[in-house]
């Protein structure tokens, strides 16, 4: 059961992370148009 809330929270960390810098990225790639 650790292991599950341990892979839940693993995804999180690594999705959360790339999302945002995702995008901010496109936020500034739309702003240089």
């Amino acid at each position: 059961m650790a292991a599950e809330i341990f892979g839940t929270a693993a995804i999180f960390w690594v999705l959360i992370p790339i999302g945002l810098a995702g995008g901010a990225l496109l936020l500034k790639l739309q702003g240089e148009d």
